[in-house]
């Protein structure tokens, strides 16, 4: 196996922190804001407006990535969410978790795409390897994220602000250990104009769309990535109240984090193992769609709950395989210099798919019922996997 270099190393220790510091209040993030005086309303409103948030930064933030730096842009994001998580252990009420909602987005939209291509520029020899180093990055998240999802909710039933604290206080390290990593050289002088910034980042912003549409495997990505997450969300919408209807209680749904993350860490070390005997990754992403996207029909479609449960999760294992090619081969084709652009462009994309089949499912529901739905699903599905069928390696 190859020796890992100081700089990957780096970057797994900061996935794994970075992951852990999130799960600390995953599990826990709504009950939290519940019991520090947000009303229930709010509670919607509040994802809502962090949605609608990451939905304008994204994009900008990326292109600003690019023109000065993508490890001021992922210093940045430390700082934001080092400032949300502090602020939300000493806030009360509607407003001040209002603010905390947007400075998390905002902060979260700055490490979009701009670690990876902070990595890439450190370290360009790991692009012959990135299909091993995302399925790394893939256990590694889903590992830690679980491991601080039990933690924080164990906190959480002593000490009800303390998740949130330590989440802040990880950041903050996070933020001094990436910054002396770096030797405070955070800003890239060489793509930072002196003249016109505003025009710069403009005409950058046209220059990465652009170059997705021509590029064809990125534009067949962001296509099959648009049609999957609509066909996803529709299950994923009313599968956990069925689920909790079945058993009439809701500790069976606090246990499908954990095993739906398990199945993803397992995908994703499957592939691992399996990536020497991998010859065309532009066919393994699309059988990964094909499987995938019938596990989430029949994770819709059966009335039998834990048979519904076992689909979903194989419908993980199945993005623990998928997510890191799809990242492999998005990453081979992008220019290091619209890199965070590019992948902020996708998570924009995805955003966008994920409201607007919200809103799509939502209203299908008031006019048929579930099953007619869950069949509906197949439509994306299908379009998705066509679209994978056209990406070459």
């Amino acid at each position: 196996m190859e020796k890992r270099s100081r700089v990957e190393k780096f970057l797994l220790f900061y996935i794994s922190l970075d992951n852990f510091a999130l799960g600390l209040t995953l599990s826990i993030g709504m009950l939290y804001f519940l019991s520090r005086g947000v009303s229930l309303s709010w509670i919607g409103y509040l994802a809502s407006i962090s949605a609608l948030t990451i939905l304008i930064f994204e994009f900008p933030t990326g292109v600003v990535a690019d023109k000065f730096g993508c490890g001021l842009s992922v210093f940045i994001s430390n700082i934001l969410l080092f400032l949300s998580f502090l602020i939300a252990y000493f806030s009360y009420g509607n407003f001040m978790f209002l603010i905390v909602s947007i400075i998390s987005a905002i902060g979260m939209t700055f490490s979009t795409g701009a670690l990876s291509g902070w990595f890439i520029q450190k370290e360009p020899s790991v692009k012959k390897r990135l299909a091993l180093i995302y399925s790394e990055i893939n256990i590694l998240s889903n590992i830690f994220k679980l491991v601080g999802g039990i933690l924080g909710a164990i906190i959480f039933s002593f000490l009800k602000p303390l998740p949130f604290l330590l989440s802040s206080l990880l950041y903050g390290f996070l933020s001094i250990s990436f910054l002396f990593f770096n030797r405070f050289k955070l800003i890239n002088i060489s793509n930072n104009s002196q003249k016109n910034p505003i025009r710069e980042l403009i005409e950058h912003s046209k220059e990465s769309i652009l170059f997705s549409y021509r590029e064809k495997r990125i534009l067949y990505i962001f296509l099959v990535t648009f049609f999957f997450i609509i066909a996803a969300t529709g299950p994923f919408i009313y599968w956990q109240p069925f689920f909790k209807n079945q058993f009439k209680s809701t500790f069976p749904v606090g246990i499908v984090f954990a095993v739906y993350s398990l199945s993803a860490i397992l995908g994703s070390s499957v592939l691992r193992a399996n990536i020497p005997k991998i010859k065309r990754y532009g066919l393994a992403f699309s059988i990964s769609i094909l499987f995938g996207g019938i596990m989430i029909f029949l994770t819709g479609f059966t009335k039998i709950a834990l048979l519904s449960l076992i689909f979903f999760s194989i419908y993980h294992f199945s993005l623990g395989i998928g997510n890191p090619i799809r990242m492999k081969l998005l990453n081979e084709v992008i220019p290091d210099e619209k890199r965070a652009s590019i992948l902020s462009f996708l998570s924009l994309i995805e955003g966008g798919g994920e409201g607007l089949s919200g809103f799509m499912w939502g209203g299908l529901s008031r006019a048929f019922p579930l099953n007619i739905i869950f069949s509906l699903v197949s439509i994306p599905i299908l379009l998705s996997f066509i679209l994978s069928l056209k990406l070459k390696d």
